[in-house]
């Protein structure tokens, strides 16, 4: 009786390993192919509160994407204080630029590693926890803010920075722009 059950069990699973298949998943980011250096999928920079984001991130574009309970893209600003903050659901990255009582006017902000202007880009590790990547003080790394309308509550500007994490390994975001309307 356990030589016909193993002999009907044994071909089910083998049927069942087969069905299961196994898709290699490329990270865009950190592989060794050639970067994609075409900015046709980036939003164009715009000044109206058109309500767009997007980068490229070591030369491949990224756009946020939201979805469940997650925003895509926003901005918090009051008194001098700017949070803009970008994510994408399918990839779990997250940019941040953030300005603690520096910001009350349009022009050139240099990002720094410290805790009143600086630049983050977080990606989810295959451990299921964020690495944090600051923006390098060694890089020319900026944030221009080219419309600041407290009217109409719009921000717009660009931004690039390279970006460091506690392992020395960098990540390039370039051409960053924004048109967003703010909460405050």
């Amino acid at each position: 009786m356990k030589k016909i059950h193993l002999y009907v069990l044994l071909p089910l699973i083998t049927i069942s390993l087969m069905a299961v298949k196994c898709n290699k998943i490329d990270d865009p980011f950190f592989s060794n192919k050639p970067p994609s250096t075409s900015t046709s999928n980036l939003p164009p920079e715009t000044t109206t509160g058109a309500g767009t984001f997007g980068c490229l991130i070591n030369g491949m574009v990224w756009l946020p994407k939201g979805g469940g309970s997650f925003e895509q893209f926003g901005a918090d600003y009051l008194k001098g204080s700017l949070y803009i903050f970008a994510h994408n659901v399918d990839s779990d990255d997250f940019i941040s630029l953030r300005f603690d009582n520096s910001i009350y006017d349009t022009g050139l902000f240099l990002l720094k590693n410290a805790n009143l202007k600086r630049g983050i880009f977080y990606v989810k590790n295959i451990h299921s926890s964020n690495i944090e990547y600051t923006a390098d003080s060694n890089t020319n790394s900026y944030f221009k803010l080219t419309r600041l309308d407290s009217n109409n509550v719009i921000l717009s500007g660009s931004f690039a920075f390279n970006a460091i994490n506690g392992s020395g390994d960098t990540v390039k975001i370039t051409q960053g722009r924004f048109d967003i309307k703010y909460k405050f």
